[in-house]
């Protein structure tokens, strides 16, 4: 089997070199990080990579950006999705009233087709997980789900509880990894496979929602794929809460 190779931009690597650094104490809360200028020479890139890497670690509430001041570190903790952008909150309501179920899936693990689609490596051992998310008042599927969890963290999956976290949050804890970025991707191509457990739900113009998990210690550790039927639930957010 071939590898799928993936590339991280330069500035997504600066990002998360520095908020290691941040997260170490080299540049503690109050400290100021280096200028746009030092950045720039210290990592041989753009001055717009440099503020692309920048702007992740403002959006993330690491930083504060000031001009004649300069860039602020804030905090060294994680900050919580909801926390960086209030507006994501109700969303997290949401979320957490749906019911999760595994549900059986292939014998085979990562297919090259899904391989393809979530960009991870085949030749890896990857644990399966396939989930069936529904709306707790209504009974109706919200998405069907494939995640792949990295061999290394296989063995904790034995203690896994679909109903009390979410898996990307359990590795950490079980397998004592720090988070360091979540890729996603919005796209409206699902693999087939997927589009097949939607169970006579619309399949026109379904979402498919990728997401890539990667820790300090052990890179890409979690990839899953979901799949949303078209026309089955909708949230309100309100962005001037």
């Amino acid at each position: 089997m071939s590898i799928v190779e993936r590339t991280i931009p330069q500035y997504q690597r600066i990002a998360t070199e520095l908020m290691e650094m941040v997260r170490s104490g080299e540049y503690p809360v109050g400290s100021r990080l280096p200028g746009e200028l030092d950045l720039r020479d210290r990592y041989a890139v753009s001055r717009h990579t440099v503020r692309e890497a920048l702007r992740l670690l403002e959006n993330a509430g690491y930083i504060s950006r000031s001009k004649g001041i300069g860039t602020t570190v804030l905090r060294s903790d994680v900050p919580s999705a909801a926390e960086t952008d209030p507006a994501l909150e109700a969303l997290h309501a949401f979320l957490r009233t749906l019911e999760s179920e595994k549900v059986d899936g292939p014998n085979d693990g990562l297919t090259p087709e899904l391989a393809a689609h979530v960009s991870v490596p085949t030749n890896l051992q990857w644990r399966r997980i396939d989930l069936r998310r529904n709306n707790a008042a209504t009974g109706n599927l919200v998405c069907v789900s494939e995640m792949f969890v990295h061999p290394r963290f296989g063995p904790s999956l034995l203690e896994f509880d679909v109903r009390a976290q979410p898996l990307y949050e359990f590795l950490l804890e079980r397998n004592g990894e720090i988070l360091t970025t979540i890729e996603c991707e919005f796209r409206t191509d699902p693999p087939m496979e997927s589009l097949q457990k939607l169970d006579g739900y619309p399949v026109d113009h379904a979402l498919n929602v990728v997401r890539r998990y990667f820790g300090r210690r052990n890179g890409l550790f979690l990839a899953t794929s979901c799949t949303f039927p078209n026309g089955t639930f909708s949230c309100a957010v309100d962005f001037a809460a």
